[in-house]
């Protein structure tokens, strides 16, 4: 155990000697969710509202190509995109030794959470997400505040792109995860990169009457599909429908400023091919 950014810092090692995944300890406490500085059009975002979480950790990093490469060495995973066949792109595409340190894409809800089971972790819930990536700061748009990103995180406008792993004409791409600097709580990459998916289920107005004290998710998706809790216990995750929707967090390489705000909320279903290039996750504990 160590300290960073005043806060508790542990390591957990992948299964049979794999990379680990650092984790920072979140203290319990409460913060306000949403848009809270009242300029976002998307109602999803609305009512800003208190949420108390008990303490929990977050990883410091996305999962990276490194990690996601040990967990299929080891366990012979084969993404739902390699196993319907698709004629895309594949994780391992944008995986080359000079990668193994820029995080995963190309991965679902699905394999994000087949990968956290098998490392002892699980995905963060949504109110999770969001309290880390403020960082211990209030009524911000963004982890370092309000002012616009320029060169704090890796999107479309940042001027400096580390090691880019390029994937588009116009030279974005992938950087390695902690190129940019950690906000408040020494987490890495919460705006930009690549998107980030969560546990729950996605509903625009979960807001409206979600929980005050550690909100799950709601039990219906956008679409009316039943969603159980998802509590990371006893396979439970394998009860998620395929199609239902879950929320994402974040922002990616390409996105322009709005994207990257930490109240900004996206969804695909669980199983969804969608995100591709831009879709990558974090576990938490």
């Amino acid at each position: 155990m160590s300290v960073v950014a005043g806060l508790e810092m542990r390591q957990v090692d992948l299964p049979n000697g794999g990379p680990p995944i650092d984790l920072v300890k979140i203290p319990e406490g409460a913060f306000m969710m949403g848009d809270v500085v009242g300029r976002s059009p998307e109602p999803d975002t609305r009512p800003a509202h208190k949420v108390f979480l008990d303490a929990y950790e977050m990883a410091i990093y996305p999962v990276t190509n490194g990690q996601f490469a040990w967990f299929v060495e080891q366990t012979g995973y084969v993404t739902t995109r390699e196993e319907a066949g698709l004629d895309v792109p594949y994780w391992h595409h944008f995986a080359g030794a000079d990668w193994e340190n820029h995080p995963v894409i190309c991965v679902n809800w699905i394999d994000a959470a087949a990968f956290a089971i098998w490392a002892g972790l699980r995905l963060p819930a949504e109110a999770e997400w969001e309290m880390a990536a403020r960082g211990g700061l209030d009524a911000a748009d963004y982890p370092w505040g309000n002012e616009g990103p320029k060169n704090h995180c890796n999107w479309r406008g940042a001027s400096k792109k580390p090691n880019v792993l390029v994937l588009n004409k116009s030279g974005w791409g992938l950087t390695p995860v902690g190129s940019y600097p950690a906000n408040g709580y020494g987490l890495f990459d919460m705006s930009g990169n690549v998107w980030e998916w969560c546990s729950d289920a996605y509903h625009p107005d979960y807001y409206e009457n979600s929980a005050r004290d550690n909100p799950k998710g709601p039990t219906k998706d956008i679409k009316g599909i039943d969603c159980p809790i998802v509590m990371w216990e006893n396979g439970d995750h394998l009860d998620v429908p395929p199609h239902a929707f879950r929320a994402i967090r974040g922002g990616a390489w390409e996105n322009n400023t709005f994207g990257l705000r930490c109240c900004e909320r996206i969804s695909a279903s669980a199983m969804s091919h969608s995100k591709g290039k831009v879709g990558g996750f974090r576990v938490a504990c």
